[in-house]
């Protein structure tokens, strides 16, 4: 496949190619293409019939295909298919005489990136149609590349990993579900997960599914039994995550490892450290665990590279060898409170690394007691400096833009108009308080205020305007006149 726009989404010369059998419309769509207040460079390519596009194709790179449906060697969706059965990845922009609604959203569904009408359209439409198409077609490359590179990365993880529905049958499954179970991935998807668990195990599975709906606790991690297809029992860890749509919940995903060998050897006690140590190594987070005295008894690697030190100088110390007095304090009083409650807790801290280089983390803490009594504490760390960072550079962004609009004369606004009918100002400038007398926030809560202020002999074709501005998605620009609750009366032009 041929893909567009590698190093910038908008080039400076843009490359069309016009696929149009019909001479005068190919020089009117040329004609509105080369206008000179555009300002950008398009040149434009015009092939007659199909076989020509697909030649041309062979041996030209274009950004965009301008199309018509009706052309001399194949007609209506033949046209369109018959690009797409060429493995040419340009976005196609239909361009024809027929205003068919159902071809056009039939077209659009099979991969056209628009559907115009040649007696609708003008320069500026034409262009941004275009260049929306390009912008489109860029981030839709873009993330089917990325679906590939996710699956690929899946797939060559030796853990399983798993979808399922709220039914709790199996909507997605890696291969190594094969490998570890026997059964493929094609017979096994849509089935109940239930049907390969062993069967004194199934109330437990069907106990923690009941306990992520009902108390959604977002997340559980179990071991249970699988049975694989020549009969055989294999010891399996499960890491199971809520799934969370517009609906509610929409089923689960996460994880399963197959621990078969090392649960038959959890006498071992040595071989259950192994075990631990290697699964909290493959996680990339820092991850912790402290003894109710406050001392790290196990560490990660992820951790151990983020404090710069080996795990032997770690293991057994607290916080306060490491850490500024008033860092530690504030990390010893979050253990603590996990430690007497029991409770999950969230929190970010600043930490201090070996260089002197502070990092703002994200820490997520929880509890875990042994059958003796006894408590551990266990800690995932993520770093979220930069995206702290980022906010910030956006926050003050945001408030150099309120103050600039603040000094601007005017009223500048966002307006809105829904579907079925109501207005609403998403934004609007403190300007208005000069213009109108009207705070902005009042006329945020209550947008009648504004068309409240215009005299009666104007409120008609001020409404009438902005449905034909909403109708035609054009520019809106009007003058009336406004009575201020002063009484002082103001001629007004908005666009």
């Amino acid at each position: 496949m041929k893909y567009v726009f590698e190093s910038s989404l908008t080039p400076a010369c843009l490359k069309v190619l016009l696929v149009e059998d019909c001479a005068e419309d190919a020089a009117l769509i040329q004609e509105l293409l080369s206008e000179h207040q555009l300002g950008q460079l398009i040149e434009t390519t015009n092939v007659v019939c199909l076989l020509e596009a697909i030649e041309i194709l062979s041996c030209e790179i274009f950004d965009v295909i301008l199309l018509d449906l009706t052309l001399p060697d194949s007609p209506r969706f033949n046209t369109f298919f018959g690009l797409q059965d060429c493995g040419i990845n340009i976005p196609i922009v239909i361009l024809t005489a027929a205003d068919d609604e159902e071809l056009a959203v039939e077209l659009i569904a099979a991969g056209a990136q628009d559907y115009l009408v040649k007696r609708q359209v003008d320069s500026r439409l034409l262009v941004r149609t275009l260049k929306c198409a390009i912008a489109r077609h860029k981030r839709q490359a873009e993330w089917q590349k990325s679906q590939e590179k996710y699956l690929q990365v899946v797939d060559s993880i030796k853990e399983v990993v798993f979808e399922t529905n709220t039914a709790g049958n199996w909507t997605f499954l890696n291969r190594a579900w094969a490998k570890i179970t026997g059964f493929t991935v094609n017979e096994s998807l849509g089935t109940s997960c239930l049907s390969y668990i062993h069967s004194d195990d199934q109330s437990q599975y069907l106990n923690f599914r009941r306990s992520l709906s009902v108390n959604q606790e977002i997340s559980c991690c179990y071991q249970i039994r699988y049975l694989t297809k020549n009969s055989t029992i294999r010891w399996v860890e499960v890491q199971e995550f809520l799934i969370f749509g517009t609906e509610g919940i929409q089923g689960t995903t996460g994880t399963i490892n197959d621990i078969t060998e090392k649960v038959l050897a959890l006498l071992e006690l040595e071989a259950s450290k192994n075990f631990l140590n290697c699964t909290i190594n493959a996680v990339a987070d820092p991850i912790f665990l402290k003894n109710e005295e406050h001392r790290w008894i196990l560490l990660n690697d992820a951790f151990c590279k983020l404090l710069g030190k080996q795990r032997e100088e770690l293991l057994g110390m607290s916080d306060y060898e490491f850490f500024p007095k008033e860092e530690a304090d504030f990390f010893w009083e979050k253990d603590e409170q996990v430690f007497k409650t029991g409770e999950e807790n969230d929190s970010e801290e600043i930490f201090t690394d070996g260089s002197g280089a502070q990092h703002i983390l994200s820490t997520k803490k929880t509890v875990f007691e042994n059958t003796d009594g006894s408590k551990i504490l266990v800690g995932i760390i993520r770093e979220i400096t930069q995206d702290k960072l980022k906010q910030l550079a956006l926050q003050e962004t945001q408030a150099r833009l309120q103050q600039i609009a603040a000094n601007l004369p005017g009223v500048i606004y966002q307006f809105r108009l829904s579907s079925d009918g109501t207005i609403s100002f998403p934004y609007i400038s403190s300007g208005s308080r000069d213009l109108y007398e009207l705070e902005p926030e009042d006329i945020q809560q209550n947008p009648e205020l504004v068309f409240g202020c215009t005299h009666q002999d104007d409120i008609q074709k001020v409404h009438e305007s902005i449905a034909i501005s909403a109708a035609n998605m054009q520019r809106w620009q009007q003058e009336w006149r406004a009575i201020m609750p002063s009484g002082k009366l103001k001629w007004m032009r908005g666009v």
